[in-house]
């Protein structure tokens, strides 16, 4: 008996989880190769020979060639044989984030002046948004790597090189006046 294709609802969802329901452009979640939101595969993370459903937390928006290939394997081992030279950071680099040249307003001291800055998008967040993307789609490498540990930060330092030597340097919020405060991070990048 033949398998029905995913539905064209869940794959919206799919699409709008990992790229973004404004993104009509993304990158394919094994290989990285751009994919269009009009010719996208939903891969199972679990194959659904061994069980894993079509819902959203068990699929990633991937290319047909990916899809094609990886036959009745798992998109986690699949990934691991075939394209164990890049790592999950320089995935998520190239796949998540994005140059803007996009301004955001700020309201000065009292509140009376608005200025200007480049949009700035802090490390902790990006941070966090790495570990629940890898939490979810790449769980025996988060757990292999300790990242469930309240004490460890794996690939942190990793991620900020990566993300300064494709942005440019890690700086201080440049709107925040006072030095004690403001976190840091990346002007002009955002989510994609």
């Amino acid at each position: 008996m033949r398998r029905r294709g995913i539905p064209k609802p869940v794959r919206t969802l799919v699409w709008n989880k990992y790229i973004g329901e404004e993104n009509g452009l993304g990158k394919c979640n094994v290989c990285a190769t751009e994919i269009k939101v009009s010719n996208f595969d939903c891969g199972h993370i679990v194959a659904a020979i061994d069980g894993g459903e079509d819902i959203v937390n068990n699929l990633v928006p991937i290319c047909r060639m990916c899809n094609l290939s990886m036959g009745r394997e798992n998109l986690n081992d699949f990934k691991q044989k075939y394209f164990n030279d890049k790592s999950y950071v320089d995935i998520y680099v190239n796949c998540f984030l994005t140059k803007t040249n996009e301004k955001r307003r700020v309201k000065g001291y009292l509140g009376f002046s608005e200025y200007e800055y480049p949009l700035f998008l802090p490390f902790s967040e990006i941070y966090t948004d790495y570990k629940k993307w890898i939490y979810y789609n790449h769980t025996q490498y988060y757990d292999k790597i300790g990242m469930n540990s309240w004490c460890k930060s794996p690939d942190k330092i990793q991620l900020g090189n990566k993300i300064s030597t494709k942005y440019g340097p890690m700086i201080k919020d440049p709107s925040v006046m006072n030095g004690l405060y403001g976190s840091y991070g990346f002007n002009n990048i955002k989510f994609k």
